[in-house]
C-alpha cells in the first residue's frame, strides 16, 4: 500500500516502487502514477492502477526483432530509464516557467505574476515529494549487490540515478528563485507602496501651514488683517504659494522626494 518510491530486497528478489508522469487523460502530470514492481532472477512483475506510459514504451522495445532486455535486470534498469525520460520535460517546463517570470518582474511589464509563480512553486513541489525519493530507490538499485543485475544493468541504473539527481537538483533550484522571485515582488509592492506613501505624506506637510492660515483667516471674528483691503486676498494667496514652494524645496534639498 505504501507508493512512495523505494526499494527493498526480500530474498533472492526485490521490490521497487517507482513513480511515473500521469499522462492520463484530465490528470495533472505532477500528480504522478505509482508502478509496483517486482523482480527475481526468473520473471519481473508490474502493477499499477492507472496507466504509465513508460510500460508501453517498454513493451514497444520487446515488440522489436532482436531488442529489449535480455534479463529481469536489465529489464528493470529500461523500465527505470523509461520512467525517468518521461519526467524530464515537465521538469524542464518548471525551469523555463521560473525563467519566464524572472524576466516579467524584471522587466516590470507585468505586475500579475503572483498567481503564475505560485502554481510554479506548487508543481515543483509536487514533482519534487516524488522525484527525490524515487532518486534514492534507483540509487539503491545501481548500489545493490543481489546478483539480478549485471555490470551494464548497474551501469545503466546509475545513469538513469544521475538523471533523477540532475532533476531533483533542477527543481531545487526552481523552488529557490521562486522563493527569490516571490521576495523581489514582495519587495517591489512595498517599495512602490511606500514611495506612494512618501508623496500622500510630502502633500500632507505642503498643505498642512497652508491649511492653518486658511482656517486662522476665515474665523468669523472682527479685526482680520486685510477684511477691508482689495489686495488682501492676492498677499494671502501669495504667501502660500511662496511657503508651498519653499516646503517642497526643502524636502527635494534633503532627498525625501
Amino acid at each position: 500500500d505504501e507508493t512512495r518510491p523505494r526499494t527493498m530486497r526480500i530474498d533472492n528478489g526485490i521490490a521497487v516502487n517507482l513513480r511515473g508522469v500521469n499522462h492520463n487523460p484530465g490528470a495533472e502530470p505532477e500528480d504522478m502514477v505509482s508502478l509496483r514492481i517486482w523482480a527475481d532472477p526468473e520473471r519481473v512483475i508490474t502493477g499499477r492502477r492507472r496507466v504509465v506510459k513508460a510500460i508501453a514504451d517498454v513493451r514497444e522495445i520487446i515488440e522489436k526483432p532482436k531488442s529489449g532486455p535480455k534479463d529481469p535486470g536489465e529489464f528493470v534498469a529500461l523500465l527505470a530509464s523509461k520512467i525517468t525520460t518521461a519526467i524530464e520535460p515537465y521538469v524542464e517546463e518548471v525551469a523555463d516557467s521560473i525563467d519566464e517570470l524572472e524576466d516579467i518582474v524584471l522587466d516590470n511589464s507585468e505586475k500579475s505574476v503572483r498567481a503564475r509563480l505560485a502554481e510554479a512553486r506548487r508543481t515543483a513541489v509536487h514533482l519534487r515529494r516524488y522525484i527525490a525519493p524515487q532518486r534514492d530507490a534507483i540509487n539503491a538499485l545501481s548500489l545493490s549487490d543481489i546478483t539480478l543485475f549485471d555490470a551494464r544493468s548497474r551501469i545503466g541504473l546509475r545513469e538513469t540515478s544521475d538523471a533523477v539527481t540532475r532533476m531533483t537538483e533542477e527543481i531545487d533550484a526552481a523552488r529557490e528563485r521562486a522563493m527569490i522571485l516571490h521576495e523581489q515582488i514582495m519587495d517591489q509592492r512595498s517599495e512602490e507602496m511606500n514611495r506612494n506613501m512618501l508623496i500622500l505624506a510630502t502633500a500632507t506637510a505642503v498643505f498642512l501651514p497652508l491649511h492653518f492660515i486658511v482656517g486662522l483667516l476665515g474665523i468669523n471674528v472682527a479685526g482680520i488683517p486685510g477684511a477691508d483691503s482689495p489686495f488682501a486676498f492676492w498677499v494671502v494667496l501669495g504667501v502660500s504659494l511662496t511657503i508651498g514652494a519653499a516646503l517642497i524645496g526643502f524636502f527635494k534639498s534633503r532627498g525625501w522626494i
